[in-house]
């Protein structure tokens, strides 16, 4: 069971949880006017690859400095083929 089912159904013995959880969702999550809307899949669907690499992406130099890992690496790895072979 995920920490999220366990928290809903401990809360949900109380009668006013159910409420809540409505309004939160309504309030925050589901409303176009609310603060995470921002994250919500109708929004985030809609992005280009473009905005969503803006957004969630990594930095041109963190990319470029995964590369240079990736290959030194591949050349490591290379060498121990080498000496073990």
């Amino acid at each position: 069971m995920t920490p999220w089912k366990r928290i809903t159904r401990y809360l949900a013995k109380d009668s006013w949880t159910p409420f809540a959880f409505q309004a939160v969702d309504h309030f925050l999550i589901s409303s176009k006017e609310g603060p995470l809307w921002l994250f919500s899949p109708q929004l985030i669907g809609k992005l280009t690859d473009s905005e969503l690499s803006k957004i969630a992406g990594e930095s041109l130099q963190t990319v470029a400095h995964r590369a240079r890992l990736t290959e030194e690496i591949a050349n490591l790895r290379e060498g121990q083929n080498i000496l073990e072979g």
